[in-house]
């Protein structure tokens, strides 16, 4: 066998394993996007519009992204193990976000409860914090991504929570980063909004117009589906 030989079945392996997830998603999913998801929030609003609308095509994942996100599913996997394997805390993992008059569908990565004792013994479990999880190609996180806080805000608001917190997990280290995240309810209105703008758009058919501050070789562009709509050669 021929290293391009191996090499060439790694990279079948990893298409094949992102086949079967997308086809375990398009069982549950809509073909068409009816809704927003709560991780769509201070995305990109060229490529959010462009995922509502059929007539543009995505471009197949790279091979090296393909794998990038498979070994994040898998850092996920492990943080959440960490913490089930302390025998004192009550945890649940992808806690879908409870139905809301803004249609906005997610997943909590991990809910902590508190059990508290009602009236006649019965014991309960309560809500008590949320947590976001993250890998990250930094050495050090010394502040939470903004975009992030933006999902957290929303799990702290749909379960009725004060605080959650962002952890991140260096891809570089494998350290740990801990961010505390209290519930800022201004932040919040203001997504709402955000997304109130945005289905507008989609609705009526308005393309939204590029960030200045946006470059063909740097995120989110570099990794966009949909780039060739907004680039040509380097060039918007």
């Amino acid at each position: 066998m021929k290293t391009e030989e191996l090499q060439s079945l790694f990279d079948r392996g990893v298409e094949k394993y992102n086949e079967e997830k997308e086809a375990v998603y398009r069982k549950t999913h809509p073909q068409k996007r009816e809704y927003f998801y709560i991780s769509d929030a201070g995305k990109c609003k060229r490529s959010l519009y462009f995922d509502f609308k059929p007539k543009y095509k995505r471009t197949n994942w790279s091979i090296e992204l393909l794998r990038k996100f498979q070994n994040g599913e898998y850092a996920h996997e492990r943080l959440v193990k960490y913490l089930q394997l302390n025998d004192n805390l009550i945890i649940e993992s992808e806690v879908t976000v409870p139905l809301n008059k803004y249609n906005l569908h997610g997943r909590a990565d991990i809910i902590i409860y508190n059990l508290t004792k009602a009236k006649y013994g019965v014991v309960s479990r309560k809500p008590y914090c949320v947590l976001e999880l993250k890998t990250i190609n930094m050495r050090e996180v010394k502040e939470p991504i903004e975009v992030h806080t933006y999902q957290l805000q929303f799990y702290l608001y749909f379960f009725n929570l004060d605080f959650g917190f962002l952890v991140y997990e260096s891809k570089q280290t494998n350290n740990l980063f801990l961010f505390r995240i209290e519930k800022d309810l201004k932040v919040i209105n203001k997504q709402l909004t955000w997304f109130k703008e945005m289905k507008k758009n989609i609705e009526f058919n308005n393309i939204p117009i590029m960030s200045d501050d946006y470059k063909s070789d740097k995120y989110p562009c570099n990794f966009c589906n949909y780039k060739q709509y907004c680039w040509k050669d380097g060039n918007e």
